[in-house]
């Protein structure tokens, strides 16, 4: 049996390592060159075992999972690994038990969070934690961030091909992983009878006619053949490829409806984004959750893309919660084309914006709804702020105990309890000298981590060098200590 991550031997290429497989096809690295060959020309080699007993120390992959998440807290970014992520929040065990109760009652109740705060508040960190939250709990996820040019949200189509570029699918009960859009047709290819007769899905011709034309022709990375799977992502120049497989089959080109692009087309995007909902579900995932960060873009635009930017949110709001009654229509797209009342017939997928408060709430007149169209519900907005000293004290003595044990030598200052709670409470004390409004955590999640660098390096060799270096670099942080000082 071939598998990703099989060790195979090719008659011309020799032995090799598959990468994936797509079809009847396979991409394999012979010693560091990726080559597309037959799986037919592939023989699986057999496990092979040491004649005598290894004295290498075993492998301790929860030490090299934590030191790829130091390095990405260093480098200023988010760690790779959803576990570690979690675990190096701060109140991260907190916030992933409220997430998993939202996505636990999202099918039943609706699902659209927003979370607000000022910069530097965690808005892109607490979002990223909730795509790791979800990807735990079986969704297909997305993650995009509105832009005035790549994803313009007055542009329906740009930000629908952001989100199915943007698709990641969590691991699966035998440990396959579906990659990106591409893989996911693959799915559907093979799962087409839990997908043709689905309720939106037979009423969606974009998805429906492309498909059906998909599936005269192999899986495989065929030019003419990615760039079809690319139209129906959201490539919509693409068109002309998607006709020409058409015309292969034997059926007009013209079968296969134009993606509009320009006006008002936000309730055809949405509708795309309903059924691929739907697809996921048929497949075996919970569903798809949606996460888009930096909303505040919208605020820059001109009255009418600001209007048509709105509509969009409001269709994705609506969609994400339960049917509002007595709620008027949404405003139709500029085509004439027809699409079901689907925002009557939710929730449908997931939703979670990140949106820079501004002066939002600043007219108290407004309704909740009129003041953000996102929010339907109080308990819609989630207000953020940075940590308490107490609270962020509490996570560095924990971060420092986790240091000692898996970043190996050099941390002998940190074994004892008292050293970790030392340098915790100094770091906790230059926080509490800065007004809340101006603290920016990842700076100070960064000299947390600058504890176990200095002690790689070698230098502070007492505790007391430690303490007296990891202050005076949080005081220069926080604009208290000046060059002359």
């Amino acid at each position: 049996m071939i598998h990703t991550g099989s060790e195979v031997e090719h008659p011309d290429f020799g032995v090799g390592r598959v990468l994936r497989i797509l079809g009847d096809t396979a991409q394999v690295d012979f010693f560091g060159e990726s080559l597309d060959v037959a799986v037919r020309h592939l023989t699986p080699r057999g496990e092979y075992r040491a004649a005598v007993q290894s004295d290498s120390p075993a492998y301790d992959a929860e030490a090299l999972r934590f030191r790829q998440a130091f390095e990405a807290m260093n480098l200023g970014v988010v760690p790779p690994d959803p576990s570690q992520l979690i675990d190096l929040t701060i109140g991260g065990s907190k916030a992933a038990s409220k997430v998993q109760r939202w996505l636990h009652a999202a099918p039943r109740d609706g699902l659209c969070k927003i979370f607000f705060g000022f910069y530097g508040t965690g808005k892109s960190h607490h979002l990223q934690l909730v795509k790791a939250i979800a990807l735990k709990q079986g969704w297909v996820t997305a993650f995009l961030e509105f832009d005035p040019k790549a994803a313009d949200p007055a542009k329906p189509h740009l930000v629908y091909q952001g989100i199915l570029n943007g698709l990641t699918f969590p691991m699966r009960e035998n440990g396959t992983k579906t990659e990106g859009f591409f893989g996911l047709v693959k799915e559907i290819r093979d799962n087409w009878d839990l997908i043709r007769d689905g309720q939106y899905f037979h009423r969606c011709p974009w998805f429906r006619s492309a498909l059906e034309v998909l599936q005269y022709f192999p899986h495989n990375p065929d030019e003419d053949y990615v760039s079809g799977v690319g139209w129906l992502s959201g490539q919509v120049k693409a068109v002309s490829a998607i006709r020409s497989l058409a015309q292969h089959c034997g059926l007009p080109g013209r079968s296969i409806p134009l993606l509009p692009q320009i006006r008002e087309t936000a309730d055809i995007y949405v509708f795309l984004l309903v059924v691929l909902n739907e697809i996921c579900r048929a497949v075996g995932y919970k569903g798809l959750a949606i996460i888009l960060d930096e909303a505040e873009h919208v605020r820059g635009f001109n009255v009418r893309r600001r209007e048509r930017a709105n509509n969009f949110f409001d269709l994705l709001a609506r969609v994400a919660h339960p049917p509002v009654l007595g709620d008027d229509p949404p405003i139709a797209n500029d085509y004439g084309i027809q699409v079901p009342p689907y925002w009557q017939e939710g929730p449908h997928f997931a939703l979670f914006v990140g949106l820079t408060e501004g002066d939002t709430f600043a007219d108290p007149t407004l309704s909740l709804r009129e003041a953000c169209v996102f929010l339907h519900r109080e308990d819609d907005r989630v207000m953020l702020s940075p940590p308490t000293p107490k609270e962020y004290c509490a996570w560095c003595e924990s971060f420092f105990a986790r240091c000692y044990r898996h970043l190996g030598r050099g941390m002998h200052l940190l074994s004892d309890e008292r050293n970790r709670q030392a340098i915790s409470v100094a770091l906790a004390t230059a926080l509490d000298e800065q007004p809340t409004n101006e603290r920016l955590m990842r700076i100070w999640i960064k000299l947390a981590s600058l504890v176990p660098s200095i002690l790689m390096c070698g230098a502070a060799d007492t505790h007391d060098n430690l303490v007296k270096l990891v202050t005076s670099a949080a005081r220069r942080a926080s604009g208290y200590e000046f060059p002359w000082d």
